[in-house]
């Protein structure tokens, strides 16, 4: 039973209710004020870094779609940092790939290929796998990268500072 008193019935329900538990805080700055570290999860409206200067440590998708979104809110300035340099992915050709391409890799919801077909399509085959095995996967197949339609919202808006890592961090 819904709010409004409309009733709902369903087979299946699926909670999207965000990631919150996989919200990444490294120790090292749990002793910084929370009004100068946060974490990306902790904010739906990003009007409150209008006018100030920000720094955003991370290469995946992410940390570049918050530069840009935490830029257009008006924060005077916007560094990106990151330890690799950023993975750009190529434009999406998902409607059109040749039907040999699409044979050679198949269209997924991650993206091409039968890699991510099978953990698409198949989740069970991954989710049996010793945890150590999983982990060695998704590191040697799945590495950070970010969507070609954040270039134009990032690049000359954002300071990106690539293959880089904070060295300390102190309150001004």
């Amino acid at each position: 039973t819904l709010e409004d008193g409309r009733v709902l019935r369903s087979t299946a329900v699926v909670m999207a209710i965000g990631l919150y538990y996989y919200a990444n805080r490294p120790d090292e700055y749990n002793d910084m004020p929370a009004e100068l570290v946060s974490h990306s999860f902790d904010y739906a409206d990003y009007s409150c870094f209008a006018g100030k200067q920000i720094a955003l440590i991370g290469g995946g998708q992410s940390a570049v779609e918050y530069a840009a979104l935490i830029h257009e809110s008006g924060a005077s300035s916007v560094h990106l940092i990151t330890r690799r340099p950023i993975h750009w992915l190529d434009r999406d050709r998902a409607d059109e790939r040749t039907l040999l391409e699409q044979i050679k890799a198949p269209n997924s919801g991650i993206a091409p290929g039968w890699k991510n077909w099978v953990l698409e399509y198949m989740p069970y085959v991954f989710y049996r796998f010793p945890q150590a095995r999983k982990d060695r996967y998704i590191r040697n197949n799945y590495n950070a990268a970010a969507s070609e339609w954040l270039r134009d919202r990032v690049i000359g808006k954002a300071a990106l500072h690539e293959g880089k890592r904070e060295e300390a961090i102190h309150p001004a």
